[in-house]
């Protein structure tokens, strides 16, 4: 072991090791355990979708199906109204 020099410790006591070089267990990480488990009443919803892409689960039929119709009224919603349009390309054609 090679000697560490501390101006101020006692050079009679064993020199302080740096805690890199402990010879102590390192503790384990614990794993949490899930705190619910998958529920299956609430496939053919978009929870239920969302709780197959959390557990990593085969997604059913019924939970694609409800995930598509919320996407689709989703992207529809935010899709631009065709009066938007309209105005949009009266006002470049103005210009």
């Amino acid at each position: 072991m090679a000697y560490i020099y501390r101006r101020h410790e006692d050079m009679e006591r064993e020199p302080t090791v740096p805690y890199i070089f402990r010879h102590e267990p390192i503790p384990e990480l614990k794993k949490r355990p899930h705190s619910r488990d998958f529920d299956p009443s609430k496939c053919g919803t978009t929870s239920g979708y969302q709780q197959h892409r959390r557990y990593r689960n085969k997604k059913c039929a019924e939970c694609l199906a409800a995930q598509a119709r919320y996407s689709r009224g989703y992207r529809e919603s935010k899709a631009p109204s065709d009066a938007a349009t309209i105005d949009v390309a009266q006002t470049a054609n103005n210009t």
